[in-house]
């Protein structure tokens, strides 16, 4: 029934039939030995037709024998044990190639002089899809350090390519160019409209400058993103609020607001995305508090540490979760 694909239905008084439908001569002696006096085979195929495996009833002897009524159930089960089947395996590629999308279009991060950077991204469990999380860290030719983290409404195939869009016109729109972080987060509004680009998007863009009397500065612009965190030599935390401002493809053409603050020596700098904070049973307020509970006092942790317990500290990941940290040596 495996080499035809055919459905197979057989009684057995005398076994003949079993013996008729093996190639095997002791299946006959085993199928008597065990009892079986009628059998029902259907194969499971997958769509397309190809046919992954079978499905076999058996009776006993005091039961009726198997009918057409019977057959037509089990061509039926086969039919949707396929489907399942393929279903599955579909599953599998799907987020295969989401993941790997994802994962090509999330950056290398540089190389600086003094200053340690490392990132982390996670995609959700529960779901086949990935997102459009991202981050982004790059060096201007003047030696100011980018960075930058956001995350594209949706979560498909859809929302990572997008994300790569706007990832790619990020950089586009900052490299070389000396404007403070709110004017750069005005002109990529303007080329999200401009180009037409169907992006609704969240983001924080952030420019480090070069260490002066110990201290770094630190510029950054919110786009209706969850607040960076600064965890300070000493282990108190920083939340860096700002007036809302709206999200990245929606509003119309508007002033972006920069704001300052200040890296020294020990100092990390934390860029997440809502994933970590985000969850069905509590605000996300309640979630910002305990993330700087969770990073009071962590500031003598190794980078990499310090990351890896913030994802696994996510009990149910029911959103794709994407970190960027910094921290100053």
């Amino acid at each position: 029934m495996l080499r035809t694909g055919q459905p197979r239905l057989g009684g057995v008084a005398s076994l003949t039939d079993v013996a008729r439908g093996t190639t095997d001569p002791e299946m006959s002696a085993i199928a008597e030995r065990l009892g079986i006096a009628s059998y029902l085979s259907v194969p499971v195929r997958a769509v397309g037709g190809t046919v992954l495996g079978a499905i076999t009833l058996v009776n006993a002897p005091d039961r009726q024998q198997f009918d057409d009524r019977d057959l037509l159930t089990a061509v039926d089960i086969g039919r949707r044990a396929g489907q399942s089947v393929g279903n599955s395996s579909m599953y599998g590629e799907q987020r295969h190639v989401a993941e790997v999308l994802q994962h090509s279009m999330l950056p290398r991060l540089p190389l600086v002089t003094e200053l340690e950077l490392t990132a982390r991204y996670q995609p959700a469990a529960d779901r086949v899809e990935v997102g459009g999380d991202w981050y982004d860290a790059f060096v201007q030719p003047d030696g100011d350090l980018i960075a930058a983290i956001g995350d594209v409404a949706g979560h498909d195939i859809e929302a990572a390519a997008t994300m790569g869009q706007l990832r790619n016109l990020v950089r586009g729109n900052a490299f070389g160019r000396p404007d403070a972080v709110g004017a750069l987060m005005s002109h990529l509004d303007s080329a999200i409209r401009g180009l037409r680009l169907p992006i609704a998007a969240t983001a924080t863009l952030v420019r480090i400058c070069g260490r002066r009397s110990g201290v770094r500065e630190v510029t950054w612009c919110n786009a209706g993103h969850p607040p960076a965190l600064v965890v300070r030599a000493g282990g108190a935390v920083e939340v860096l609020e700002a007036t809302p401002e709206p999200l990245l493809g929606l509003a119309r053409p508007t002033p972006r607001t920069s704001h300052s603050t200040s890296l020294a020596t020990g100092d990390t700098l934390l860029l997440y995305t809502d994933g970590l904070i985000e969850r069905r049973d509590r605000s996300i307020d309640d979630g910002l508090a305990e993330l700087v509970h969770r990073l009071t006092g962590t500031d003598n942790v190794p980078l990499d540490d310090l990351c890896d317990l913030l994802l696994a500290s996510i009990q149910h990941r029911e959103d794709d979760t994407a970190l960027l940290a910094v921290r100053a040596r």
